[in-house]
């Protein structure tokens, strides 16, 4: 049994790492485009290597010039907390009906951040 845990465990481990990935945003045939190398823990240059694949598949003969790379923002993504107390308090003294007072409160707080890739932008040229 313990081995089917330990087993268990490091699978769930592997499968969160984050492979690093590279992707064709776009592309003109010949002429150059955009390649998206999403980093991650594991096979960065496997990525970026990738990424070379894909520019010099495009041009061919061309030599690849890379125009510019960085971060660019491709959405966002966010978080909504909300936390509610309810509060009750029955009064009771005997000659009376019983009477039960409630008070809630609810809060709620939002968190919106920028979903980022790298990209690279190159040109083909003779």
């Amino acid at each position: 049994m313990k081995q089917f845990t330990f087993l268990t465990l490091g699978i769930l481990t592997l499968s969160t790492i984050h492979c690093a990935t590279a992707r064709v945003v776009n592309s003109r045939p010949g002429e150059g485009g955009t390649v998206a190398v999403t980093q991650g823990l594991l096979k960065s240059a496997e990525a970026k290597a990738e990424a070379d694949r894909f520019m010099a598949t495009n041009c061919g003969s061309k030599q690849v010039k890379i125009l510019q790379e960085g971060e660019v923002v491709v959405g966002s993504t966010t978080n909504v907390n909300q936390n509610t107390n309810m509060n009750a308090q029955r009064n009771n003294n005997g000659f009376t009906k019983s009477n039960t007072n409630v008070a809630i409160h609810s809060t709620q707080t939002s968190n919106t951040r920028n979903v980022t890739e790298w990209q690279i932008e190159y040109a083909c040229q003779e």
